[in-house]
Protein backbone atom coordinates (compact mmCIF):
# COMPACT_ATOMS: atom_id res chain seq x y z
CA UNK A 1 0.00 0.00 0.00
CA UNK A 2 1.51 3.55 -1.13
CA UNK A 3 0.53 6.65 0.93
CA UNK A 4 1.55 9.91 -0.95
CA UNK A 5 2.67 13.10 1.35
CA UNK A 6 2.09 15.13 -1.87
CA UNK A 7 -1.17 16.42 -0.79
CA UNK A 8 -0.23 19.37 2.00
CA UNK A 9 2.59 20.29 0.33
CA UNK A 10 1.02 20.73 -3.01
CA UNK A 11 -2.12 23.31 -1.57
CA UNK A 12 0.85 25.27 0.53
CA UNK A 13 3.00 25.41 -2.84
CA UNK A 14 0.02 26.50 -4.71
CA UNK A 15 -0.96 29.08 -2.06
CA UNK A 16 3.30 30.25 -2.16
CA UNK A 17 2.62 30.27 -6.22
CA UNK A 18 -0.66 32.48 -5.95
CA UNK A 19 1.03 34.80 -3.50
CA UNK A 20 3.83 34.78 -5.82
CA UNK A 21 1.92 35.57 -9.21
CA UNK A 22 0.12 38.32 -7.07
CA UNK A 23 3.08 39.98 -5.78
CA UNK A 24 4.49 40.23 -8.83
CA UNK A 25 1.30 41.94 -10.41
CA UNK A 26 1.03 44.04 -7.41
CA UNK A 27 5.16 45.20 -7.54
CA UNK A 28 3.86 47.68 -10.14
CA UNK A 29 1.28 49.24 -8.54
CA UNK A 30 3.20 52.37 -6.97
CA UNK A 31 5.63 52.57 -9.56
CA UNK A 32 5.22 56.32 -9.94
CA UNK A 33 4.85 57.13 -6.54
CA UNK A 34 6.65 57.22 -2.92
CA UNK A 35 7.96 53.90 -2.47
CA UNK A 36 8.32 52.59 0.71
CA UNK A 37 11.16 50.05 2.05
CA UNK A 38 8.74 47.17 1.64
CA UNK A 39 7.65 47.74 -1.31
CA UNK A 40 11.91 48.46 -2.36
CA UNK A 41 11.56 44.98 -1.41
CA UNK A 42 9.44 44.04 -4.51
CA UNK A 43 11.18 42.95 -7.90
CA UNK A 44 9.64 45.97 -10.55
CA UNK A 45 8.00 46.78 -13.00
CA UNK A 46 5.58 43.90 -13.26
CA UNK A 47 6.32 41.14 -15.69
CA UNK A 48 9.75 41.14 -15.35
CA UNK A 49 11.27 38.29 -16.53
CA UNK A 50 15.18 38.64 -17.12
CA UNK A 51 16.23 35.48 -15.04
CA UNK A 52 19.90 37.18 -14.93
CA UNK A 53 20.12 35.53 -11.75
CA UNK A 54 18.76 31.70 -11.24
CA UNK A 55 18.63 30.19 -8.32
CA UNK A 56 19.57 26.40 -9.04
CA UNK A 57 18.96 24.44 -5.97
CA UNK A 58 20.21 25.39 -1.80
CA UNK A 59 21.75 23.09 0.61
CA UNK A 60 22.94 22.77 3.90
CA UNK A 61 26.93 23.41 4.23
CA UNK A 62 29.75 24.04 5.99
CA UNK A 63 31.26 27.81 5.94
CA UNK A 64 33.57 26.71 3.06
CA UNK A 65 30.63 25.72 1.07
CA UNK A 66 30.81 22.10 1.51
CA UNK A 67 28.03 19.85 0.91
CA UNK A 68 26.81 18.05 4.18
CA UNK A 69 25.06 14.54 4.59
CA UNK A 70 22.76 13.74 7.58
CA UNK A 71 25.77 12.02 9.36
CA UNK A 72 27.95 15.57 10.18
CA UNK A 73 25.32 18.15 9.16
CA UNK A 74 25.38 20.99 11.65
CA UNK A 75 22.83 22.05 14.48
CA UNK A 76 22.81 25.06 15.99
CA UNK A 77 21.86 28.82 16.09
CA UNK A 78 24.08 29.57 13.25
CA UNK A 79 24.41 27.27 10.13
CA UNK A 80 25.08 28.01 5.98
CA UNK A 81 23.31 27.81 3.32
CA UNK A 82 24.95 27.39 0.04
CA UNK A 83 23.08 28.06 -3.52
CA UNK A 84 24.14 27.07 -6.57
CA UNK A 85 22.99 29.76 -9.28
CA UNK A 86 23.42 30.57 -13.01
CA UNK A 87 23.41 34.70 -14.34
CA UNK A 88 24.30 35.46 -17.76
CA UNK A 89 26.65 38.49 -17.13
CA UNK A 90 28.39 39.36 -13.88
CA UNK A 91 25.95 41.04 -11.24
CA UNK A 92 27.57 43.80 -9.21
CA UNK A 93 26.12 44.77 -5.64
CA UNK A 94 23.81 41.71 -5.70
CA UNK A 95 21.38 41.29 -3.14
CA UNK A 96 19.62 38.05 -2.27
CA UNK A 97 16.27 38.36 -0.34
CA UNK A 98 14.20 35.47 1.09
CA UNK A 99 11.89 34.40 4.02
CA UNK A 100 13.08 30.64 5.44
CA UNK A 101 10.87 28.63 6.84
CA UNK A 102 11.96 25.76 9.04
CA UNK A 103 9.59 22.54 9.61
CA UNK A 104 9.53 19.18 11.37
CA UNK A 105 10.88 16.29 9.82
CA UNK A 106 7.98 13.96 10.58
CA UNK A 107 4.58 15.84 10.23
CA UNK A 108 5.72 19.01 8.67
CA UNK A 109 5.35 21.14 11.42
CA UNK A 110 5.79 24.79 10.66
CA UNK A 111 8.18 25.96 13.99
CA UNK A 112 9.70 29.65 12.47
CA UNK A 113 9.45 31.39 9.41
CA UNK A 114 11.50 34.49 9.26
CA UNK A 115 13.34 36.85 6.35
CA UNK A 116 17.14 37.34 5.75
CA UNK A 117 19.09 39.52 2.57
CA UNK A 118 22.31 39.03 2.35
CA UNK A 119 24.89 40.92 -0.11
CA UNK A 120 27.72 39.90 -2.79
CA UNK A 121 29.82 42.93 -4.02
CA UNK A 122 30.01 40.87 -7.27
CA UNK A 123 28.47 37.74 -8.47
CA UNK A 124 30.29 35.84 -11.01
CA UNK A 125 28.73 35.03 -14.57
CA UNK A 126 27.92 31.56 -14.53
CA UNK A 127 26.08 28.99 -16.45
CA UNK A 128 24.67 25.13 -15.61
CA UNK A 129 27.57 23.21 -16.04
CA UNK A 130 29.37 25.05 -14.09
CA UNK A 131 27.32 26.45 -11.98
CA UNK A 132 28.48 29.55 -9.19
CA UNK A 133 28.11 29.31 -5.67
CA UNK A 134 27.20 31.48 -2.56
CA UNK A 135 27.69 30.51 0.78
CA UNK A 136 25.24 32.21 3.30
CA UNK A 137 25.64 32.36 7.06
CA UNK A 138 21.76 32.49 8.89
CA UNK A 139 21.81 33.12 12.08
CA UNK A 140 18.30 32.35 13.55
CA UNK A 141 15.96 34.43 15.73
CA UNK A 142 14.77 34.56 19.18
CA UNK A 143 17.61 31.86 20.33
CA UNK A 144 16.08 29.10 18.15
CA UNK A 145 18.00 26.44 17.58
CA UNK A 146 18.05 24.45 14.61
CA UNK A 147 18.48 20.37 14.77
CA UNK A 148 19.54 19.49 11.10
CA UNK A 149 18.26 15.56 12.10
CA UNK A 150 15.24 16.39 12.79
CA UNK A 151 14.29 19.95 11.03
CA UNK A 152 14.38 21.05 7.38
CA UNK A 153 14.45 24.58 5.86
CA UNK A 154 12.72 26.19 2.98
CA UNK A 155 13.35 29.10 0.85
CA UNK A 156 10.21 30.95 0.10
CA UNK A 157 9.93 34.00 -2.45
CA UNK A 158 13.41 34.16 -3.00
CA UNK A 159 14.45 37.51 -5.46
CA UNK A 160 17.57 38.88 -6.42
CA UNK A 161 18.83 42.53 -6.79
CA UNK A 162 21.70 43.98 -9.01
CA UNK A 163 23.03 47.13 -9.92
CA UNK A 164 24.18 47.93 -13.71
CA UNK A 165 28.14 49.43 -12.18
CA UNK A 166 30.07 48.33 -9.20
CA UNK A 167 28.96 52.00 -7.26
CA UNK A 168 28.51 50.55 -3.93
CA UNK A 169 25.09 50.27 -2.84
CA UNK A 170 23.46 50.46 0.79
CA UNK A 171 19.89 51.14 0.72
CA UNK A 172 17.58 48.36 -0.98
CA UNK A 173 15.57 51.80 -2.54
CA UNK A 174 18.65 52.76 -4.55
CA UNK A 175 18.42 49.36 -7.10
CA UNK A 176 17.49 50.52 -10.03
CA UNK A 177 13.90 49.37 -11.40
CA UNK A 178 13.90 46.41 -13.88
CA UNK A 179 17.59 44.99 -12.39
CA UNK A 180 16.19 42.25 -10.44
CA UNK A 181 14.00 38.96 -10.45
CA UNK A 182 12.05 36.81 -8.73
CA UNK A 183 13.34 33.11 -8.59
CA UNK A 184 11.56 30.55 -10.56
CA UNK A 185 11.09 28.88 -7.77
CA UNK A 186 8.49 30.28 -5.52
CA UNK A 187 9.79 27.14 -2.96
CA UNK A 188 13.26 25.96 -2.58
CA UNK A 189 13.92 23.08 -0.59
CA UNK A 190 17.63 23.35 1.51
CA UNK A 191 19.09 20.22 0.95
CA UNK A 192 21.00 17.30 2.59
CA UNK A 193 22.95 14.53 1.48
CA UNK A 194 22.19 11.02 2.36
CA UNK A 195 18.89 9.91 3.50
CA UNK A 196 18.20 8.67 6.83
CA UNK A 197 14.60 7.18 8.62
CA UNK A 198 13.14 4.98 11.09
CA UNK A 199 9.87 4.18 12.37
CA UNK A 200 8.54 2.38 15.45
CA UNK A 201 5.36 1.01 17.06
CA UNK A 202 3.21 1.73 20.05
CA UNK A 203 0.55 -1.12 20.88
CA UNK A 204 -2.92 1.33 21.85
CA UNK A 205 -4.23 1.30 25.48
CA UNK A 206 -6.95 -0.79 25.52
CA UNK A 207 -10.33 0.74 26.72
CA UNK A 208 -12.95 -1.31 29.14
CA UNK A 209 -14.54 -3.10 26.55
CA UNK A 210 -11.80 -3.65 23.73
CA UNK A 211 -11.95 -7.73 22.79
CA UNK A 212 -8.80 -7.01 19.86
CA UNK A 213 -5.34 -4.96 20.18
CA UNK A 214 -4.44 -1.97 17.90
CA UNK A 215 -1.01 -1.71 16.72
CA UNK A 216 0.38 1.67 15.20
CA UNK A 217 3.43 2.32 13.51
CA UNK A 218 4.90 5.76 12.70
CA UNK A 219 7.67 7.35 11.38
CA UNK A 220 10.65 7.85 14.66
CA UNK A 221 13.37 9.68 12.58
CA UNK A 222 13.45 11.20 9.11
CA UNK A 223 16.24 13.52 7.80
CA UNK A 224 17.94 14.43 3.98
CA UNK A 225 16.08 12.63 0.81
CA UNK A 226 13.97 14.70 -1.38
CA UNK A 227 10.60 16.03 -1.61
CA UNK A 228 7.87 15.58 -1.34
CA UNK A 229 7.66 11.94 -0.05
CA UNK A 230 6.17 9.01 -1.16
CA UNK A 231 5.64 6.82 1.95
CA UNK A 232 4.87 2.80 1.21
CA UNK A 233 3.90 0.21 4.26
CA UNK A 234 3.92 -2.97 4.29
CA UNK A 235 2.22 -5.21 6.90
CA UNK A 236 2.21 -8.68 6.92
CA UNK A 237 -0.35 -10.32 9.77
CA UNK A 238 0.85 -14.05 9.76
CA UNK A 239 2.04 -13.47 6.31
CA UNK A 240 -0.74 -12.29 4.74
CA UNK A 241 -0.97 -8.37 3.91
CA UNK A 242 -2.75 -5.68 6.04
CA UNK A 243 -4.48 -3.23 3.47
CA UNK A 244 -7.56 -2.42 5.80
CA UNK A 245 -7.45 1.27 8.09
CA UNK A 246 -4.97 3.27 6.45
CA UNK A 247 -4.57 6.52 8.75
CA UNK A 248 -2.09 8.77 7.32
CA UNK A 249 1.66 9.51 5.74
CA UNK A 250 3.76 9.11 8.72
CA UNK A 251 1.77 6.39 10.74
CA UNK A 252 -0.11 3.43 9.89
CA UNK A 253 -2.31 1.33 12.68
CA UNK A 254 -3.18 -2.23 12.24
CA UNK A 255 -6.53 -2.54 14.33
CA UNK A 256 -8.15 -5.57 15.29
CA UNK A 257 -5.68 -7.92 16.21
CA UNK A 258 -6.28 -11.11 17.98
CA UNK A 259 -3.24 -12.27 20.92
CA UNK A 260 -0.32 -14.66 19.20
CA UNK A 261 -0.37 -13.44 15.77
CA UNK A 262 3.19 -11.66 14.35
CA UNK A 263 3.29 -8.87 12.14
CA UNK A 264 6.27 -8.38 10.41
CA UNK A 265 6.82 -4.87 9.33
CA UNK A 266 8.51 -2.98 6.76
CA UNK A 267 8.68 0.99 5.44
CA UNK A 268 10.24 1.94 2.29
CA UNK A 269 10.38 5.98 1.38
CA UNK A 270 10.75 7.59 -1.57
CA UNK A 271 11.61 4.10 -3.71
CA UNK A 272 14.64 4.14 -1.80
CA UNK A 273 16.05 2.09 1.47
CA UNK A 274 17.62 4.24 4.68
CA UNK A 275 20.98 4.69 4.35
CA UNK A 276 21.05 2.94 7.83
CA UNK A 277 18.78 -0.12 8.89
CA UNK A 278 15.38 0.00 9.87
CA UNK A 279 13.98 -1.49 13.38
CA UNK A 280 12.15 -3.95 11.66
CA UNK A 281 11.83 -7.20 13.79
CA UNK A 282 8.61 -9.40 13.90
CA UNK A 283 6.26 -8.29 16.77
CA UNK A 284 4.16 -10.63 18.47
CA UNK A 285 0.85 -9.71 19.59
CA UNK A 286 0.00 -9.82 23.20
CA UNK A 287 -2.86 -11.34 24.54
CA UNK A 288 -5.38 -9.47 26.19
CA UNK A 289 -6.71 -9.14 29.73
CA UNK A 290 -10.14 -8.72 31.28
CA UNK A 291 -11.01 -7.39 34.52
CA UNK A 292 -14.46 -6.92 35.72
CA UNK A 293 -14.97 -3.09 36.94
CA UNK A 294 -17.49 -1.90 39.72
CA UNK A 295 -18.56 0.96 41.75
CA UNK A 296 -20.62 2.72 44.15
CA UNK A 297 -21.58 6.25 44.53
CA UNK A 298 -21.47 8.59 47.62
CA UNK A 299 -24.21 7.79 49.68
CA UNK A 300 -24.79 11.17 51.74
CA UNK A 301 -27.22 9.53 54.06
CA UNK A 302 -24.28 7.63 55.42
CA UNK A 303 -22.45 8.88 58.42
CA UNK A 304 -18.64 8.47 57.28
CA UNK A 305 -18.35 10.70 54.34
CA UNK A 306 -17.23 10.17 51.42
CA UNK A 307 -18.11 6.28 51.07
CA UNK A 308 -17.92 5.97 47.38
CA UNK A 309 -15.95 3.23 46.13
CA UNK A 310 -14.42 1.88 42.70
CA UNK A 311 -12.66 -1.15 42.45
CA UNK A 312 -11.42 -4.38 39.55
CA UNK A 313 -11.97 -7.66 40.00
CA UNK A 314 -9.09 -9.42 37.96
CA UNK A 315 -6.67 -12.54 38.04
CA UNK A 316 -3.31 -12.67 39.90
CA UNK A 317 -3.19 -9.02 40.49
CA UNK A 318 0.53 -9.09 41.45
CA UNK A 319 1.34 -9.72 37.68
CA UNK A 320 -0.41 -5.91 37.06
CA UNK A 321 0.63 -2.31 37.85
CA UNK A 322 -2.77 -0.57 38.64
CA UNK A 323 -2.29 3.52 37.92
CA UNK A 324 -5.66 5.48 39.76
CA UNK A 325 -5.83 9.16 39.03
CA UNK A 326 -8.85 11.59 38.86
CA UNK A 327 -9.48 14.29 36.57
CA UNK A 328 -7.67 17.09 38.40
CA UNK A 329 -4.25 15.27 37.89
CA UNK A 330 -4.24 14.03 41.19
CA UNK A 331 -3.01 10.27 41.58
CA UNK A 332 -3.76 7.90 44.52
CA UNK A 333 -1.77 4.81 45.80
CA UNK A 334 -4.10 2.66 47.60
CA UNK A 335 -2.97 -0.03 50.09
CA UNK A 336 -5.22 -2.48 48.18
CA UNK A 337 -4.21 -1.75 44.12
CA UNK A 338 -7.69 -2.79 43.07
CA UNK A 339 -9.86 -1.01 45.08
CA UNK A 340 -10.24 2.91 45.96
CA UNK A 341 -12.14 4.07 48.47
CA UNK A 342 -13.61 7.02 50.27
CA UNK A 343 -14.35 9.18 46.94
CA UNK A 344 -16.59 12.09 46.80
CA UNK A 345 -18.08 13.72 43.53
CA UNK A 346 -16.17 13.12 40.58
CA UNK A 347 -14.21 10.97 37.68
CA UNK A 348 -11.72 8.58 38.91
CA UNK A 349 -9.50 6.37 35.54
CA UNK A 350 -7.82 3.35 36.20
CA UNK A 351 -4.93 2.45 34.32
CA UNK A 352 -3.96 -1.41 34.46
CA UNK A 353 -0.68 -2.50 32.68
CA UNK A 354 0.23 -6.03 32.08
CA UNK A 355 4.01 -6.00 33.82
CA UNK A 356 4.82 -9.18 31.22
CA UNK A 357 3.60 -7.67 28.00
CA UNK A 358 3.28 -3.94 28.62
CA UNK A 359 -0.48 -4.20 27.22
CA UNK A 360 -2.77 -1.18 29.26
CA UNK A 361 -6.34 -1.62 29.77
CA UNK A 362 -8.25 2.10 30.59
CA UNK A 363 -11.29 2.19 32.85
CA UNK A 364 -13.11 5.19 33.91
CA UNK A 365 -15.36 5.44 36.85
CA UNK A 366 -17.70 8.47 37.28
CA UNK A 367 -19.31 8.72 41.31
CA UNK A 368 -22.01 11.14 42.46
CA UNK A 369 -22.93 12.16 45.87
CA UNK A 370 -26.67 11.41 46.61
CA UNK A 371 -29.07 9.12 48.85
CA UNK A 372 -29.06 5.71 47.17
CA UNK A 373 -31.87 4.20 46.67
CA UNK A 374 -30.93 0.64 46.77
CA UNK A 375 -28.24 -0.87 48.42
CA UNK A 376 -27.23 -4.60 47.18
CA UNK A 377 -26.42 -7.31 48.72
CA UNK A 378 -24.38 -10.12 47.66
CA UNK A 379 -25.41 -10.60 43.95
CA UNK A 380 -24.54 -14.18 43.30
CA UNK A 381 -25.50 -17.08 39.83
CA UNK A 382 -24.52 -20.34 39.78
CA UNK A 383 -25.70 -22.90 37.29
CA UNK A 384 -28.01 -25.67 38.05
CA UNK A 385 -27.08 -28.76 36.13
CA UNK A 386 -30.29 -30.32 36.88
CA UNK A 387 -32.46 -28.60 35.15
CA UNK A 388 -30.16 -27.12 32.76
CA UNK A 389 -30.72 -22.97 34.34
CA UNK A 390 -28.80 -20.15 35.93
CA UNK A 391 -30.00 -18.99 39.38
CA UNK A 392 -29.65 -15.67 40.21
CA UNK A 393 -30.05 -14.61 43.60
CA UNK A 394 -29.71 -11.27 45.30
CA UNK A 395 -30.89 -8.85 48.53
CA UNK A 396 -31.39 -5.58 49.14
CA UNK A 397 -30.56 -3.59 52.66
CA UNK A 398 -33.05 -0.43 51.67
CA UNK A 399 -34.96 0.50 49.37
CA UNK A 400 -36.18 4.19 48.46
CA UNK A 401 -37.63 4.61 45.00
CA UNK A 402 -36.70 1.57 43.75
CA UNK A 403 -38.88 0.54 40.69
CA UNK A 404 -37.70 -2.58 39.63
CA UNK A 405 -34.55 -4.89 38.60
CA UNK A 406 -33.42 -5.70 34.95
CA UNK A 407 -31.59 -8.95 34.22
CA UNK A 408 -28.96 -8.47 31.53
CA UNK A 409 -26.97 -11.66 30.12
CA UNK A 410 -23.94 -11.63 27.42
CA UNK A 411 -23.18 -15.02 25.63
CA UNK A 412 -19.81 -13.12 24.46
CA UNK A 413 -17.69 -11.70 26.94
CA UNK A 414 -18.66 -8.83 29.27
CA UNK A 415 -19.14 -6.32 26.30
CA UNK A 416 -22.79 -7.66 24.81
CA UNK A 417 -25.44 -7.44 27.63
CA UNK A 418 -28.93 -7.91 26.47
CA UNK A 419 -32.00 -7.91 28.52
CA UNK A 420 -33.94 -11.17 29.32
CA UNK A 421 -35.76 -10.45 32.53
CA UNK A 422 -37.53 -8.28 35.13
CA UNK A 423 -38.10 -8.36 38.67
CA UNK A 424 -40.32 -5.99 40.39
CA UNK A 425 -38.67 -3.77 43.50
CA UNK A 426 -40.42 -3.24 46.93
CA UNK A 427 -40.37 0.62 45.85
CA UNK A 428 -40.01 2.29 49.40
CA UNK A 429 -38.51 -0.66 52.73
CA UNK A 430 -36.10 -0.28 55.32
CA UNK A 431 -35.49 -3.74 56.17
CA UNK A 432 -33.70 -6.44 53.98
CA UNK A 433 -35.39 -7.91 50.81
CA UNK A 434 -34.44 -10.71 49.09
CA UNK A 435 -34.69 -11.51 45.51
CA UNK A 436 -34.14 -13.98 42.60
CA UNK A 437 -34.17 -14.58 39.12
CA UNK A 438 -34.11 -18.34 37.32
CA UNK A 439 -32.62 -17.84 33.27
CA UNK A 440 -33.71 -20.79 31.82
CA UNK A 441 -33.49 -20.54 28.06
CA UNK A 442 -29.73 -20.73 28.06
CA UNK A 443 -27.67 -20.75 24.85
CA UNK A 444 -27.78 -24.91 23.91
CA UNK A 445 -23.76 -24.66 23.29
CA UNK A 446 -23.71 -23.48 26.61
CA UNK A 447 -20.30 -22.20 27.78
CA UNK A 448 -19.29 -18.75 30.04
CA UNK A 449 -22.22 -16.93 30.40
CA UNK A 450 -22.13 -13.36 32.12
CA UNK A 451 -24.49 -11.45 33.94
CA UNK A 452 -25.76 -8.05 35.89
CA UNK A 453 -28.54 -6.58 37.78
CA UNK A 454 -29.85 -3.51 36.61
CA UNK A 455 -31.16 -1.45 39.67
CA UNK A 456 -33.79 1.36 38.10
CA UNK A 457 -35.65 4.08 40.16
CA UNK A 458 -38.93 5.19 39.55
CA UNK A 459 -37.65 8.49 37.84
CA UNK A 460 -35.62 6.70 35.54
CA UNK A 461 -32.33 6.59 37.09
CA UNK A 462 -30.02 3.19 37.62
CA UNK A 463 -26.84 1.45 38.79
CA UNK A 464 -25.50 -1.81 37.64
CA UNK A 465 -24.58 -4.52 40.19
CA UNK A 466 -20.67 -6.26 39.24
CA UNK A 467 -20.66 -8.82 36.78
CA UNK A 468 -22.07 -11.97 37.62
CA UNK A 469 -20.58 -15.38 35.56
CA UNK A 470 -21.65 -18.80 35.28
CA UNK A 471 -20.23 -21.79 33.43
CA UNK A 472 -23.00 -23.16 32.07
CA UNK A 473 -22.98 -26.97 29.84
CA UNK A 474 -23.69 -27.27 26.11
CA UNK A 475 -26.53 -29.60 24.44
CA UNK A 476 -24.75 -32.31 22.82
CA UNK A 477 -25.88 -31.94 18.81
CA UNK A 478 -25.45 -34.96 16.49
CA UNK A 479 -24.68 -32.50 13.55
CA UNK A 480 -25.29 -29.42 11.70
CA UNK A 481 -23.96 -25.52 13.84
CA UNK A 482 -27.56 -24.73 14.39
CA UNK A 483 -30.27 -26.09 16.39
CA UNK A 484 -34.20 -25.06 16.56
CA UNK A 485 -35.97 -25.63 19.94
CA UNK A 486 -38.98 -26.15 20.92
CA UNK A 487 -39.18 -28.72 18.26
CA UNK A 488 -42.33 -29.71 17.37
CA UNK A 489 -43.24 -25.65 18.51
CA UNK A 490 -47.22 -25.21 18.74
CA UNK A 491 -46.25 -21.57 17.13
CA UNK A 492 -46.18 -19.38 19.96
CA UNK A 493 -42.30 -19.78 19.83
CA UNK A 494 -39.66 -21.19 18.07
CA UNK A 495 -35.97 -20.21 18.58
CA UNK A 496 -32.44 -20.71 16.68
CA UNK A 497 -29.59 -21.76 18.75
CA UNK A 498 -25.51 -22.36 17.86
CA UNK A 499 -24.15 -25.64 18.87
CA UNK A 500 -20.92 -25.41 17.61
CA UNK A 501 -19.22 -21.34 18.30
CA UNK A 502 -16.45 -22.57 16.63
CA UNK A 503 -18.31 -22.62 12.92
CA UNK A 504 -19.43 -18.98 12.90
CA UNK A 505 -17.33 -15.66 13.16
CA UNK A 506 -19.91 -12.90 13.89
CA UNK A 507 -20.52 -12.68 10.03
CA UNK A 508 -24.39 -11.19 9.43
CA UNK A 509 -26.95 -13.95 9.09
CA UNK A 510 -29.59 -14.23 6.61
CA UNK A 511 -32.59 -16.68 6.72
CA UNK A 512 -36.07 -17.05 5.37
CA UNK A 513 -38.82 -19.93 6.12
CA UNK A 514 -39.81 -22.04 3.23
CA UNK A 515 -43.08 -23.80 3.21
CA UNK A 516 -44.55 -25.80 0.29
CA UNK A 517 -47.37 -22.94 0.30
CA UNK A 518 -44.97 -20.23 0.79
CA UNK A 519 -41.22 -18.97 0.56
CA UNK A 520 -40.73 -15.86 3.35
CA UNK A 521 -39.06 -12.89 2.06
CA UNK A 522 -34.96 -13.36 3.33
CA UNK A 523 -34.30 -11.04 6.30
CA UNK A 524 -30.54 -10.16 6.85
CA UNK A 525 -29.83 -9.76 10.75
CA UNK A 526 -26.30 -9.30 12.52
CA UNK A 527 -26.61 -11.82 15.68
CA UNK A 528 -28.17 -14.66 16.58
CA UNK A 529 -30.40 -12.74 18.93
CA UNK A 530 -31.80 -10.08 16.38
CA UNK A 531 -32.50 -13.59 14.31
CA UNK A 532 -34.83 -14.74 17.18
CA UNK A 533 -36.47 -11.64 17.65
CA UNK A 534 -37.68 -12.05 13.97
CA UNK A 535 -38.89 -15.46 14.14
CA UNK A 536 -40.98 -14.26 17.16
CA UNK A 537 -43.44 -12.07 14.42
CA UNK A 538 -42.78 -14.51 11.90
CA UNK A 539 -43.38 -18.06 13.14
CA UNK A 540 -46.91 -17.35 14.84
CA UNK A 541 -48.30 -16.63 11.37
CA UNK A 542 -46.55 -19.33 9.66
CA UNK A 543 -49.04 -22.41 8.04
CA UNK A 544 -49.00 -25.26 9.98
CA UNK A 545 -47.19 -28.37 8.96
CA UNK A 546 -42.97 -29.07 7.91
CA UNK A 547 -41.23 -25.58 8.21
CA UNK A 548 -38.01 -25.77 6.70
CA UNK A 549 -35.32 -22.54 8.36
CA UNK A 550 -32.45 -21.98 5.87
CA UNK A 551 -29.55 -20.07 7.55
CA UNK A 552 -26.79 -18.54 5.45
CA UNK A 553 -23.98 -16.67 7.37
CA UNK A 554 -20.81 -16.04 5.39
CA UNK A 555 -20.04 -18.82 2.92
CA UNK A 556 -22.07 -21.79 4.92
CA UNK A 557 -25.56 -22.58 4.65
CA UNK A 558 -28.25 -24.86 7.03
CA UNK A 559 -31.37 -26.23 6.75
CA UNK A 560 -33.26 -27.21 9.76
CA UNK A 561 -36.94 -28.78 9.91
CA UNK A 562 -39.45 -27.66 12.02
CA UNK A 563 -42.59 -29.07 12.87
CA UNK A 564 -45.17 -26.59 13.72
CA UNK A 565 -48.53 -28.05 15.30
Amino acid sequence: MQINSNNAFAMKKLLLITTFTISTILSGVNLFGQSTPRDCEECKPTGNNRQNFVILEAFLSNINGDRLDVNNCISGETIFITINYTSRQALDNLKILSSLLVLTNVGNEELLEFDFDYYVALAPSANGSNPGKITIPITFPNNFTFDCKAQRLELLNSRGFWSANSRPITDICDYPPGLCNFSNQPVIDVGVDGFVYDFDFVIECLNSSSETVDVTFFISALAGGTRPLTINWNIQIDGTNYTEYPNGEFSFTVRGLDGGETINPNLVINGRPSDTGLSDEDITVPYIFIATPNSKDNDTSQEVQPNGFATVEIDNPENYTFIWRDDFGNFFDPEDPTYLDKLDDGIYRLTIIDNETGLCREYQFPINSRILPVELLNPNARFESSNKTSFLSWATAKENANSHFEIERSDIGINDFRKIGEVDGMGWKDTVTEYQFIDEKLPLSGGNLFYRIKQVDFDGKYTYSKVLSVRAEGVQATTGAWRAFPNPTLGDQLRISLLDRTQYGEEPITFRIVHPTLVTQAITVNSENEMNDQLATIIPRAPKGVLVVEIQWGQKVEHIKVLKK
